[in-house]
């Protein structure tokens, strides 16, 4: 992910990179610094799976995506994680 493209804006990052197969993968990283407790952790982890599966069918296909959380994701309610997530996947041009 070294070589791989990165967009980070205030809440989230994403970096991409061309893989050699015909579909996407993704990560997803939700820091100890950007919530304490893993519940929360995990509920940001779940949103943003939530938001690519229902953005699937747009998001190119051939690249392996990492999704960064950074501190302050966690006061983002669904929509908002999802605005800044697709805004994010369209500086990439993957949306």
């Amino acid at each position: 992910m070294k070589r791989g493209k990165g967009v980070y804006g205030g809440k989230l990052g994403i970096k991409a990179l061309k893989n050699e197969f015909n579909y996407s993968r993704f990560a997803f990283v939700v820091g100890i610094k950007v919530a304490k407790a893993a519940v929360k952790r995990n509920q940001i982890r779940r949103r943003m799976r939530e938001i690519v599966r229902l953005n699937f069918k747009n998001i190119k296909p051939g690249y392996d995506v990492m999704l960064i959380a950074r501190p302050g994701a966690e006061k983002l309610d669904f929509k908002e994680l999802e605005k800044d997530l697709i805004a994010a996947l369209k500086k990439l041009r993957l949306l």
